[in-house]
């Protein structure tokens, strides 16, 4: 089960489908990473605690004619659990690639 979740987490976040809202979606980012432009780097030890915290939904949009299935999170839910991804009510799904990769260490 546990694995289970993390995969499809795993691909949640690679592909970044789905937001829980019809809320304009984040704009994501690359950003530079490197030794010599980051301060205060700590190893994150509690990653599977946080993803099996995670609950995992699927839904539809009310205004989608379709009515196509989406995977995702519910942002207010997610939120307490992972804050750094969650801005207003969209979730950056690509953000928790580190938790994913440390909880399959």
């Amino acid at each position: 089960m546990k694995t289970k979740k993390v995969l499809l987490l795993l691909i949640l976040m690679i592909v970044g489908v789905g937001f829980a809202n019809a809320a304009p979606k984040l704009t994501e980012a690359s950003y530079t990473s490197s030794n010599s432009l980051e301060v205060n780097a700590q190893n994150s030890d509690n990653s599977l605690d946080v993803v099996l915290e995670m609950r995992s939904v699927i839904f539809n949009y009310p205004n989608d004619p379709t009515e196509r299935e989406v995977f995702g999170f519910m942002s207010n839910e997610l939120r307490e659990v992972l804050p750094a991804v969650v801005g207003g009510e969209g979730i950056a799904y690509s953000g928790g690639t580190f938790l994913l990769i440390n909880s399959l260490n």
